[in-house]
């Protein structure tokens, strides 16, 4: 995000958001229905807020990366060029993360990482002393 205050900013651009959409767990089936959502929201920022969406990533956390690749190719046309090479797709890959997300979001995305596996085991610790 720009900071109105920053030497690189000036007072005729506005600031910007870079927004990390989790699509993780998505099915192939629903991938259609969120393509539709990130358009929506693609629009909507675009009419309201223009110029204010630097990037909108979209993830393939912990589902394979076509599940959110191919219904973005497809809504592409739906959407202005300029806003439409704001999209990206990131592969489900840690190491996708690292090339493609502010260092800031990756780090944050490897934290929730962290805590689900920590939930997963909590909960399987916890199933198994019942038995």
């Amino acid at each position: 995000s720009l900071d109105s205050s920053s030497p690189s900013s000036s007072s005729s651009r506005p600031d910007q958001m870079i927004i990390v959409l989790d699509a993780g767990g998505a099915r192939p089936l629903a991938a259609a229905r969120a393509a539709a959502t990130v358009v929506d929201l693609a629009r909507t920022l675009a009419a309201h807020f223009p110029g204010r969406l630097a990037t909108l990533y979209v993830l393939a956390r912990g589902a394979p990366s076509g599940v959110v690749s191919w219904p973005l190719a497809a809504a592409g046309p739906l959407l202005h060029p300029e806003t439409r090479k704001k999209i990206v797709a990131v592969g489900a890959g840690e190491e996708e993360w690292g090339r493609a997300l502010p260092r800031v979001a990756a780090e944050a995305l490897r934290e929730v990482e962290r805590e689900e596996e920590e939930a997963r085991r909590a909960a399987k610790r916890s199933s198994s002393s019942f038995f």
